[in-house]
C-alpha cells in the first residue's frame, strides 16, 4: 500500500530493478524525483510514465541516451532555452541524431526547434522513410533533397508525378541509387514525364555502367567539359559527388567540402580517400557513424577509435590535435603539398587543367 512507511524505499528498489515499474508509483510518493531518476537510469522508456512537470532536460537527455525510442516522449516546452541553460545543447542534439540513425521513423517525435538544426536535418533525410514530406518544401536546399535521393531514391521517383520540384541532377542521383527490382514502380509513376534516355538508365543493372550513363547525361545537360567546371559544381553541391569523375577527388578543397557537409558521404569516395587517415578523421569527426564506410585498413586505427568514442564537444578539439600531430609528422617527411592552407598531402595527379581527354563519358 502507498501509505506504508517503507513504500518510498520499496518503490525506489523496484524501479532500480525495472524502470518501467515507475508506472505504478504515484507522484505523491515521497522522494518521487529520486524515484523518477532511478527509473530513467535503468530504462529510458520509463520516460513515458514521467509526469510533464517532472521532466527536465537532464531527465529527457538521460532517457534518450538509455533508450532511443524514448525520443517519442520528450514533450518539453522551451527546449532550446533549457538545453542552453543546462549547457548540454550539443550533447542533446547528438543524442537526437543517434536516435534518428537508429530509427528514422522517430523523426516525427523530434521537437520542432531541433528540426531547424542542419545536422539534425542531415541525419533525418539520410534516414527517411515516410516522414520526409516537410523537407520537400524546402526547394532551395538542393543538397538536402539530393541526400534523400541518395538514401531513399524511390521516394523521389515515386513522388515525381506529384511534385514538380525535383531537378534533373536529383533524379539522376535517385536513378543511380535505385534497386532494379523496383523498376515497375518507376514505370507506373513517372515514365511519361521523363525521356526515353533517362528511362533507359534505370534498366542498366550494373552499377558502374549506370553511373557512367548518369554522369554522361548530367555532363551533357549542364555542358560540363572540363575538370574545373566539375570542381566548381561539386563545391556548390557536394551531394552530387556520385556523378563526378575520380579526377575531381584529387582536389583537397572538394573532399573537405564533401566531408564537412556529411561525413557519411565518404562511402562514395575513391579507395585512396577512404584509406587516408586524415580524411577518415574528418569524416568521423563530422559523423561518427561514417566509421562503417571506411576502408578496413583504417577503421580500427587508434586515432579513429578514439575520436568516435568522444562526445561532440570534445570530438572536434581532439580532431584538431590529431590533425596537427599528423601535419607535423608529414612536414618532417616533406610529404605535404606546398599549399600553406592545406593540411593534407597532395595527390600526384592533382591537376586542374582544362584537358578533357579520358574525362567526359560518351553519351
Amino acid at each position: 500500500p502507498h501509505t506504508c512507511e517503507n513504500y518510498p524505499q520499496i518503490a525506489l528498489d523496484a524501479v532500480r530493478k525495472n524502470g518501467l515499474a515507475l508506472k505504478f508509483v504515484p507522484r505523491t510518493c515521497e522522494n518521487y524525483s529520486q524515484i523518477v531518476l532511478a527509473a530513467i537510469n535503468h530504462n529510458g522508456l520509463a520516460l513515458q510514465f514521467v509526469p510533464q512537470d517532472y521532466k527536465d532536460v537532464g531527465i529527457v537527455y538521460t532517457a534518450i541516451t538509455k533508450s532511443k525510442q524514448a525520443l517519442q516522449w520528450v514533450g518539453l516546452f522551451n527546449l532550446n532555452k533549457k538545453m542552453l541553460d543546462a549547457g548540454i545543447d550539443e550533447f542533446f542534439k547528438q543524442a537526437v541524431i543517434e536516435c534518428l540513425h537508429d530509427d528514422p521513423n522517430l523523426l516525427h517525435c523530434v521537437p520542432f526547434i531541433l528540426k531547424e538544426d542542419l545536422r539534425i536535418k542531415q541525419a533525418a533525410v539520410a534516414n527517411f522513410r515516410k516522414e520526409f514530406n516537410p523537407y520537400f518544401e524546402n526547394q532551395e536546399d538542393k543538397n538536402l533533397l539530393t541526400t534523400i535521393a541518395i538514401n531513399y531514391p524511390w521516394h523521389v521517383l515515386k513522388y515525381r508525378s506529384k511534385n514538380q520540384l525535383f531537378s534533373l541532377e536529383i533524379l539522376l542521383i535517385a536513378a543511380l541509387n535505385t534497386l532494379n527490382h523496383s523498376i515497375p514502380l518507376m514505370a507506373e509513376t513517372v515514365i511519361d514525364e521523363i525521356n526515353k534516355q533517362f528511362d533507359g538508365i534505370l534498366n542498366i543493372k550494373n552499377y558502374e555502367e549506370r553511373k557512367a550513363a548518369c554522369a554522361a547525361y548530367f555532363f551533357k545537360t549542364h555542358q560540363l567539359n572540363n575538370i574545373n567546371a566539375c570542381i566548381e559544381i561539386t563545391l556548390e553541391r557536394p551531394t552530387l559527388l556520385q556523378l563526378m569523375p575520380d579526377a575531381v577527388f584529387n582536389n583537397h578543397q572538394v573532399i573537405e567540402s564533401i566531408l564537412n557537409y556529411e561525413g557519411g558521404l565518404v562511402r562514395f569516395l575513391p579507395e585512396h580517400i577512404r584509406s587516408d587517415l586524415r580524411y577518415a578523421l574528418m569524416a568521423v569527426n563530422n559523423a561518427p557513424y561514417a566509421i562503417k564506410y571506411l576502408n578496413e585498413s583504417i577503421k580500427n586505427h587508434d586515432l579513429i577509435q578514439c575520436l568516435v568514442s568522444l562526445p561532440p564537444d570534445e570530438r572536434d578539439a581532439q580532431y584538431q590535435l590529431h590533425i596537427q600531430t599528423l601535419s607535423k609528422k608529414s612536414a618532417r617527411k616533406d610529404s605535404y603539398s606546398s599549399n600553406p592552407h592545406s593540411m593534407f598531402s597532395s595527390h600526384p595527379d592533382n591537376d586542374s587543367s582544362n584537358d578533357t581527354d579520358g574525362f567526359i563519358p560518351s553519351i
